[in-house]
């Protein structure tokens, strides 16, 4: 029998078409590992649906009373005329008076923007973030011409009382919430454990071996949380300042008012042009893929705590609600020390919380700052009572 040149036995025929559908997966696959890589590398995205149920799984924390702390939240931003038309007299009169002090650097002047949080994680990461966004889509990669737009400063010392010539600050960014309340405080601890300076020293309980020495270690450094922003709202009385919540829904619109705020240049200085919006929209996209990574790496072992019990969440509440109540709602000035969380003397006052005061207090020796008011010279030198 002569077989045709092209015939193939029926095993040889059925390896060469599965040869080939294992090819054609193969290459499908490639395809959408280039497309997910171009999506998410090559340009900036929006917080995706998973990343926003991931964000908002951390509300279990949420303090049934923070809301009411969120809402003494301030901030001051300066007034643009061809911002919104439909604000009122009253407000537009308000908000201009966000003064922005432009101290001189060196030989000459330039805005020096503070990025404000308690020390953590997420302020090295936002602050991270932030730079390199503004830099990569906003300026092109230039940093020499971003030098000469802005000074960013990432700093936790929050600012002594006073105006612009006094805490040396052009604007301020605060960071709130990651996302909730006592994440920023679980951040702070986690910044003091893990520093350089504070290595050696010992606190019983640490690692919550000792249940009862972590809540209250909790307890003093969620007083100072508290107080640290009670700081920084009225600083806004008088300081461009604008609050970033970590918590926000729209997050894009959040993010492009934050950027919008930052590359404004203030009144009294020369404009350098008008602000190009399609760059401030793709840095805030930039932030929001890099602001969602940051929630759910760094905090999903928080969602695992077995610490974090009704009962001891009914013990912060408390504590929130006394500090709301005791300073008419962070209203009361001055604000309460960072030093005097004990609730009996300072003696009492743990390790951690005592080297963390000594991060929030003003920075009196700052050569753009000037410590005038008592009280701040009082909190520098660690002493809670202050004459």
């Amino acid at each position: 029998m002569v077989k045709a040149r092209n015939w193939q036995s029926p095993s040889r025929r059925r390896f060469q078409e599965w040869t080939t559908f294992l090819v054609l997966i193969v290459i499908l696959i490639s395809a959408t590992m280039i497309v997910t890589w171009t999506v998410f590398v090559v340009s900036p995205q929006s917080v995706t649906t998973d990343e926003k149920s991931l964000l908002s799984s951390s509300q279990h924390f949420k303090l049934i009373n923070e809301n009411a702390f969120r809402k003494t939240i301030q901030s001051c931003i300066p007034y643009d005329d061809d911002d919104d038309s439909r604000l009122s007299s009253q407000k537009k009169k308000k908000s201009k008076k966000c003064l922005q002090h432009v101290p001189t650097d060196g030989e000459r002047k330039v805005q020096r923007i503070a990025i404000a949080s308690p020390p953590g994680i997420a302020s090295d990461a936002f602050t991270s973030a932030l730079y390199n966004s503004l830099l990569t889509y906003y300026y092109d990669s230039d940093s020499e011409r971003m030098r000469e737009a802005m000074n960013l400063v990432q700093t936790s010392h929050v600012p002594p009382y006073g105006y612009g010539k006094t805490h040396g600050w052009t604007k301020i960014i605060r960071l709130l919430g990651y996302p909730v309340l006592l994440h920023e405080v679980a951040d702070a601890i986690s910044w003091v454990i893990n520093n350089r300076e504070w290595k050696g020293k010992s606190e019983v309980g640490i690692h919550g071996e000792e249940d009862h020495i972590r809540v209250e270690m909790y307890s003093q450094v969620l007083k100072q949380i508290i107080r640290w922003h009670c700081r920084l709202s009225h600083v806004a009385a008088h300081t461009a300042l604008f609050s970033f919540d970590f918590s926000s829904e729209d997050m894009d619109s959040v993010l492009t008012r934050l950027v919008k705020f930052l590359v404004s240049a203030p009144s009294t200085m020369q404009r350098n042009g008008d602000i190009d919006m399609e760059k401030v929209r793709r840095v805030g996209k930039a932030m929001s893929v890099e602001i969602s990574s940051l929630m759910s790496a760094k905090y999903a072992d928080v969602a695992k705590s077995a610490f974090l019990t009704h009962e001891n969440l009914e013990i912060f509440k408390n504590i929130l609600s006394s500090e709301l109540e005791n300073s008419n709602n962070l209203q009361k000035w001055p604000c309460f020390s960072f030093w005097d969380v004990s609730g009996d003397s300072e003696s009492s006052l743990m390790e951690v919380s005592r080297f963390l005061a000594g991060s929030l207090v003003p920075d009196c020796h700052n050569a753009f700052t000037k410590c005038t008011v008592q009280k701040d010279k009082c909190e520098e030198r660690g002493n809670a009572y202050c004459p």
